[in-house]
């Protein structure tokens, strides 16, 4: 593997993960190209170059269509990825009860902050943007159960929440509103964690 890369990747062992740090973006993609080859479990944390930007938009009123502000920016040159609507929702009925003129607004990578910073009206409406802050400082994934990663970046076998098989939560049989399965004794590590192969966490730090 070595002789691909222009940096040795730096190995650490963990529990039953192996962590791999690179020190170049040229090698983060290589080394993440052969653990898609070999069909491994893991886990990676983006290159800063694709970390997405987070911002919260407030003064457009709760009546306006998320699908409205992201064609909005458009015009100004400046693409989202997702715009999201904060909302009250009875969960066992996905029922929305209260919408509010708060939005999330997500970014593409590289996105210049200081252009969307600078922008004061959007839809016919004075606008204030304000910095994102996550409310769940320990971040759990949604595909494996795991902690410390999301989704976006994950590549292991999905876990079901509900009922703890291998298959994504939206596709499990039991009905919406079912309790979740909970941890048997000096289990609740185990049931957010499946057995990985030996590759089943990657952390990569490229410098460049």
């Amino acid at each position: 593997m070595n002789e691909k890369l222009s940096n040795p990747v730096e190995v650490k062992s963990k529990s039953n993960r192996l962590l791999l740090y690179t020190k170049a973006t040229q090698d983060y993609n290589i080394l993440l190209s052969e653990i898609h080859t070999a069909k491994l479990s893991y886990h990676i944390y983006p290159l800063p170059e694709n970390t997405p930007t987070r911002l919260v938009l407030k003064g457009i009123p709760p009546n306006v269509p998320e699908e409205d502000i992201s064609t909005e920016l458009a015009t100004h040159n400046i693409q989202t990825v997702r715009v999201t609507q904060l909302k009250k929702i009875d969960k066992p009925t996905n029922t929305v009860l209260h919408r509010y003129p708060i939005f999330v607004v997500t970014f593409q990578p590289g996105t210049d902050t200081l252009k969307v910073l600078q922008l004061r009206k959007l839809c016919h409406c004075i606008v204030k943007w304000e910095k994102y802050r996550n409310s769940r400082p320990i971040r759990q994934c949604y595909n494996c159960q795991s902690f410390g990663h999301s989704s976006t970046f994950c590549g292991r076998p999905p876990k079901c929440v509900k009922c703890d098989q291998q298959h994504a939560t939206k596709d499990c049989p039991k009905p919406t509103g079912s309790p979740q399965n909970a941890p048997t004794a000096g289990e609740n590590t185990q049931l957010t964690s499946p057995v990985a192969p030996i590759y089943s966490t990657t952390q990569l730090h490229p410098t460049e």
